[in-house]
């Protein structure tokens, strides 16, 4: 997967850090058209409007068609 390098560099290898891979992981998995956002620092995943707002990061810039949000998922 052409993300997973990009993933992986934002990373280190905390067990809340492999949740969140594998959350990812899971939901890009799923979904063809997915955008998640990670908002550095804060660690929590956010999907706003059309587009992600504050501090955040695309995972996969192709994949970011339409916003998901995690927050409900579990």
């Amino acid at each position: 997967m052409k993300w997973k390098a990009r993933n992986d560099r934002l990373f280190n290898n905390t067990v809340v850090d492999k949740i969140k891979v594998l959350a990812i992981r899971r939901f890009l998995g799923k979904l063809e058209k997915a955008c998640v956002c990670f908002m550095i620092g804060v660690g929590i995943f956010e999907g706003i409007g059309e587009k992600c707002q504050g501090p955040a990061r695309f995972f996969d810039d192709l994949a970011c068609r339409s916003m998901v949000d995690l927050e409900g998922e579990e």
